[in-house]
């Protein structure tokens, strides 16, 4: 079971064993911020701003490949992942209101 949930460090590409927690603090910034930019990248389209939406389209993509590249060498990163979805929308949302 526990081979399901954690890569073995001796695999290539996996993440060495004291990089962990930080990687965990990664995952967690690079899905809250993906979810914050995702927020003005739909306010963007509905402004009808293509260049503006197209930069926000290519900076979501990058932070989503961050947190996927973590979470497939590691399956607990899903935790901070959808911790940082979870908070990265509320936040957004919580600015949208503030800034109209």
């Amino acid at each position: 079971m526990d081979k399901i949930l954690h890569s073995d460090c001796n695999d290539a590409g996996s993440i060495p064993a004291g990089l962990t927690n930080m990687t965990y603090i990664i995952t967690f910034f690079a899905v809250f911020i993906t979810d914050v930019l995702n927020t003005y990248y739909i306010k963007s389209i509905t402004d009808d701003k293509p260049l503006i939406a197209s930069t926000y389209a290519t900076l979501v993509m990058f932070m989503y490949s961050v947190a996927v590249i973590n979470f497939t060498n590691d399956r607990l990163m899903l935790i901070p992942a959808l911790l940082g979805a979870f908070v990265g929308t509320y936040v957004a949302m919580i600015l949208r209101r503030k800034n109209g």
